[in-house]
């Protein structure tokens, strides 16, 4: 037990410089708020959570329908969920299972492979064509958790990729960076520094995107860096970066994003997550920049 409450702590301490970290960069005080304290607490728990389910996914398992086998085909189009920076597929797998309850047949969460975007993109790349054949269908919908939407839409920028997908949904991905990336170990790490004109360049994308976000996310630094022209943004108020993966509220949003029938119909709205009248502050348009 002790290892587990030093590595318990550990997690949380570090979340916690996460936070004040971003509470500094934007030139504000840490407020110990019943909002602020209970997002920390939550996103501890999700953090807890994904150790615990990591080792469910070392393996690279195979795409398999929800149900029984022979059951007749749903005419939803298969889901793809993809992880981002320094995780595996164990960080999703409670959404795979919310989705397949939900009547979702085919979601397949996978790790992907390689060291540098490049390589993830080709690791997605094979992903894609894999599900495409084992289900049939022409396309997959993507749902890609943070650095994961950056992956997709390199891949998505290449050949004629685009038109595998029918829509792409990302939740937490800082499209222009973060700061905190400086400290980093892998390749890709270098590349995702706030900023860096890879991904300045990313975009607009050739499918629709829905971008899911929070200015309570202590890994996305700026927030701003998770908006962009090019993508329908969706805020979810006072939610962490791994919670984004654990919450109901991210679990309502995507079943309405994947069965709504074209992106702006039918727009996304979501409840406050305490019952507080508390709400971030809105971001200003130099943040926006």
């Amino acid at each position: 037990m002790v290892p587990v409450a030093v590595a318990a702590s550990v997690s949380a301490l570090m979340i916690g410089i996460c936070y004040s970290i971003l509470a500094a960069e934007r030139g504000e005080r840490v407020r110990l708020s019943r909002a602020a304290i209970s997002t920390f607490a939550r996103e501890c728990a999700v953090h807890w959570a994904y150790a615990a389910l990591w080792p469910f996914a070392l393996g690279d398992a195979s795409p398999t329908p929800s149900g029984p086998t022979l059951d007749p085909p749903k005419s939803n189009t298969p889901v793809l969920l993809v992880h981002g920076y320094g995780v595996n597929a164990g960080c999703l797998l409670v959404l795979a299972t919310t989705l397949r309850r939900r009547g979702f047949r085919w979601v397949w969460p996978v790790t992907l492979r390689g060291r540098g975007l490049d390589a993830q993109a080709e690791s997605l790349a094979d992903r894609v064509d894999r599900l495409r054949q084992v289900t049939g269908f022409e396309q997959v919908d993507l749902v890609c958790h943070s650095m994961g939407g950056v992956v997709a839409a390199i891949y998505l920028q290449q050949g004629d990729n685009a038109r595998k997908v029918r829509r792409l949904i990302t939740l937490g991905t800082p499209w222009r960076g973060s700061k905190l990336a400086v400290f980093g170990r892998r390749d890709e790490a270098d590349e995702m520094l706030y900023g860096h004109p890879r991904l300045m360049a990313l975009g607009p994308l050739q499918v629709p995107v829905t971008s899911l976000y929070s200015r309570a996310d202590h890994m996305v630094i700026p927030s701003s860096s998770a908006v962009v022209d090019w993508a329908e943004t969706v805020e979810v108020p006072w939610c962490g970066h791994m919670e984004l993966l654990f919450s109901a509220r991210v679990y309502r949003a995507l079943v309405h994003l994947l069965t709504r029938p074209a992106p702006g119909e039918l727009p996304v709205e979501l409840a406050e997550a305490t019952p507080e009248a508390e709400a971030p502050a809105p971001l200003q348009d130099e943040q926006l920049a």
